[in-house]
């Protein structure tokens, strides 16, 4: 049919708008009229064309770092493509990069190098340049060529400036110069302009962070221009003006695209901020060894969520604990909690797998080689093994790469990871499925230590429960307190009769007066997971006793019902001798394990120090048993007194001591030896022997032969330099000398020795700061706020519980973060 082919523009725009990717002179209809349609002409696929993501917004946060499983830039849909390769340069090199190729990035997923401007701007053909397609698709692998005149590195750069590998390096540097913007060539921008524009924007970075310091909301349910309840956002920008009519003035006369309050902008902003402060973590580890704290807990709309804390000596010798993220999971499996971890992890270039490389050298000696040089000066890698369970067997022999005759060795690199410290969960603890079993088949001297608090709250727990005494007393006491505290007017009496009596005993003189005494409160309920509430509960009502029973004859004398009756059971209850016995003993020994319980909970705490205040509380029980007794009986000589020699108190000391030295005896040699170091050691002349024991058994992987044969001389002179020196008898901690040798300078000459202790401060103690960050959680994320995205609150988490980091980020600092992460209309 001879006719002239017309095409609609609705028809062009409609072909465009479906993505197809059919030839443009092949239409797929062909319209002459509406009345008289042309025969289908068959879809011509463009088979060079490489298929494209869907055009929605990318999440920056899960880009692959990889460098072998990442995708290609020209696979993302084209208006993004400049956006993933902001994002790429901003997060930085993958893995530790040579300084004499700094553009290469190292894979280990596929043991290959890949150019990391090259990827930046590959194009689909992959043609136009020697090695392109190796450095950026396939990866190199040929490491033979890799030295010498005909270097592949040397060829793959070029020699001259137009080379693809130069180009692209070029390429890079001018997307982040804003001045070579084309927008910014055809629109000239004063300088006023720009200064306008980052002040509003600094206004805007100090709010979003001072709400996530305060844990307050951002927006609320009317953010209109008429609103007079726009939330605290807005509320503090409009603050912000009343003092300064200038920023209000620059608020109201923003450009469109330059007013930086939407809540997409505060989400980038706050995100800018967290990624941030999780560098500057790992800038704290700074490669060093650290310590994984795990726990999961839901939130307000019953999402699980998983906390990660980073445990580690920072370069001033003091222990840090980092709150490092929360994270989604879908259920609480070991297997999924671990695929989690290392995910956040690896995405923060904090590998925690078990690393083996093969070498191919010739080597004249063996025996006498040091492979802890030869790894990072003169070996070349051949092969790396990566825990990766979908890779085939098949795969791994074709990568496995031939001798030659040479002898091979294959050394373990040295891991970060030195400890793992979680709750006494079944998916935790399991020794064959648990997460700390999974994670110690990758990493074997990823030591697990079971929260001590959680221990020392589970003894104490099952010593309570074990004697009929002691759990009839919190029954009883559990009871009184629901029936005084049923009601607000009973809680009212319980203030009122308290006031009363405080003001007698006032008149009388029998209480002291000052500023914080004698404060009125009211009764103290016990909680299972923290035992120090139990001495708060005991206490108070010890201190409110009289008040108490006061209160309670009031409702069996005017109340009516079952509470009468309920009222009479608890006055019986309280008056007995029994429970008034067992009220002063528990107030006796709670003191006592209290200051375990609290010392647990710091985040300093070494596990020496902590070992230590076990054994003084033990020896401390024993000595009130064995003393105190007869000032406990002393309360009351009217009434018979129990036999104490009884079932009852026998059987509670010896559950205590019993559950006490199972709980300890899991990594009991661990430990014993590294109190060896320990400054209060009570044991003389000082153990050189059993720090080299703690080495070759425990430590093995983080000291070479000849550092080994150097750490036995430094130790000589360690027991003559530091152990006989007067201040050395004044430091408490393994951590206070860490801090001294480095401030006397003694850690160049003991820099193994403050490697060992090092290593021994990474082993976590509690995981207290988790259930931390789960109470700022709660927070953050309340009932109102339910519907909060899950990056929304970790970003803000982070920034609520590390804040003494994100205060040291300058406003200046994040602006400039802000115009790198995408091409802004309106100059910064």
């Amino acid at each position: 049919m001879n006719m002239k082919k017309q095409y609609t523009i609705d028809g062009f725009f409609k072909r465009k708008q479906s993505g197809s990717t059919q030839d443009y002179e092949n239409p797929p209809k062909i319209v002459l009229d509406e009345d008289t349609p042309t025969p289908d002409v068959p879809i011509t696929e463009n088979r060079f064309k490489k298929p494209h993501l869907e055009n929605n917004e990318i999440d920056l946060s899960t880009l692959e770092r990889d460098p072998g499983l990442r995708k290609q830039i020209y696979d993302y849909p084209i208006n993004q493509q400049d956006t993933i390769i902001r994002a790429y340069i901003n997060h930085g090199p993958f893995q530790q990069t040579l300084s004499l190729y700094p553009w290469l990035k190292y894979s280990k997923s596929v043991d290959a190098a890949f150019c990391f401007p090259c990827f930046l701007f590959n194009k689909p053909s992959g043609m136009g340049h020697y090695g392109q397609r190796a450095f950026t698709i396939d990866g190199f692998h040929n490491w033979k060529k890799v030295g010498g005149k005909n270097c592949s590195f040397l060829n793959h750069i070029g020699t001259e400036c137009t080379s693809f590998h130069n180009v692209a390096q070029k390429s890079c540097d001018d997307l982040l110069n804003e001045a070579q913007n084309i927008r910014n060539v055809f629109e000239a921008f004063t300088e006023e302009e720009r200064k306008n524009n980052r002040l509003r924007l600094k206004a805007t970075i100090y709010t979003v962070r001072l709400c996530a310091f305060q844990g307050i909301a951002y927006i609320g349910h009317d953010e209109g221009l008429d609103s007079i309840k726009k939330r605290n956002f807005h509320e503090i920008l409009k603050a912000l003006g009343v003092f300064n009519i200038e920023m209000e003035e620059l608020f109201r006369t923003a450009p469109k695209h330059a007013l930086y309050t939407s809540p997409s902008i505060q989400k980038k902003i706050l995100n800018l901020i967290s990624t941030r402060v999780r560098r500057m973590i790992c800038e704290e580890i700074n490669g060093g060894k650290f310590c994984l704290v795990v726990d999961e807990a839901c939130d307000q709309s019953n999402k699980e969520q998983m906390s990660t804390v980073l445990r580690f000596l920072n370069k001033d010798g003091f222990i840090m604990e980092r709150f490092f993220g929360l994270v989604h999971v879908p259920d609480t499996t070991s297997q999924t909690l671990k695929n989690a971890i290392y995910s956040v992890l690896s995405h923060n270039n904090l590998d925690l797998k078990s690393i083996l490389m093969d070498f191919t050298i010739t080597i004249p000696n063996p025996s006498c080689i040091d492979f802890r040089k030869l790894r990072v000066t003169n070996v070349t890698p051949l092969m790396v093994h990566k825990h990766q369970e979908q890779e085939d067997e098949e795969e791994k022999r074709r990568r496995l790469p031939k001798t030659c005759g040479n002898p091979r060795r294959k050394l373990t690199l040295i891991q970060q990871i030195r400890g793992q410290g979680y709750d006494g969960a079944s998916n935790m603890r399991g020794h064959f499925k648990g997460l700390q079993a999974l994670i110690s088949n990758d990493c074997p001297y990823a030591y697990y230590v079971h929260c001590f608090a959680h221990r020392l709250q589970l003894t104490l727990m099952a010593a309570s429960q074990g004697v009929v005494a002691l759990h009839k007393f919190f029954t009883r006491l559990s009871f009184v307190i629901n029936v005084v505290g049923a009601s607000s007017k009973r809680t009212d009496q319980l203030r009122d009769t308290q006031a009363e009596e405080i003001a007698y005993k006032i008149s009388i003189d029998e209480l002291e007066t000052g500023r914080g005494l004698n404060q009125i409160g009211t009764l103290q309920r016990a909680g299972d997971t923290r035992w120090s509430s139990h001495l708060k509960s005991v206490s108070s009502l010890i201190k409110m006793f009289s008040p108490t029973c006061e209160v309670l004859l009031k409702i069996i004398k005017d109340g009516i019902g079952p509470i009468k009756g309920d009222a009479d059971s608890a006055y019986e209850a309280i008056t007995t001798f029994e429970f008034i016995f067992v009220l002063h003993l528990e107030k006796e020994i709670m003191e006592i394990t209290d200051l375990l319980c609290q010392a647990l909970q710091r985040q300093s705490q070494d596990i020496c120090n902590a070992l230590r205040l076990v054994a003084s509380t033990k020896l401390l029980l024993q000595k009130m048993k064995d003393e105190r007794w007869d000032g406990l009986l002393s309360l009351e000589r009217n009434i018979d007194i129990p036999d104490m020699s009884s079932p009852y108190f026998s059987r509670g000391a010896r559950a205590r001591n019993e559950h006490s030295d199972h709980t300890l005896e899991h990594h009991y040699r661990l430990l014993r030896l590294s109190t060896t170091l320990d400054p209060k050691s009570v044991v003389e002349p000082f153990r050189s022997g059993d720090v080299i024991k703690l080495v070759e058994k425990f430590y093995p992987e983080d000291f070479n032969e000849q550092e080994k044969v150097v750490l036995k001389i430094q130790l000589q002179h360690y027991e003559i330099d530091v152990v006989q020196h007067v201040d050395y008898k004044l430091l408490t901690s393994i951590s206070e000398l860490c801090q001294w040798l480095i401030k006397t300078k003694r850690v160049a000459n003991f820099h193994l020795i403050y490697r060992v202790a090092s290593l021994i401060l990474t082993l976590p103690v509690s995981t207290a700061t988790t259930e931390r960050s789960f109470s700022a959680m709660n927070l953050i994320k309340t009932r109102l706020r339910n519907k909060m995205e899950d990056e929304f609150l970790n970003d803000s988490l982070v920034l609520h519980f590390e804040r003494e980091l994100a205060e040291k980020i300058s406003l200046d600092t994040i602006v400039q973060d802000f115009k790198n992460a995408k091409d802004r209309h309106i100059p910064l």
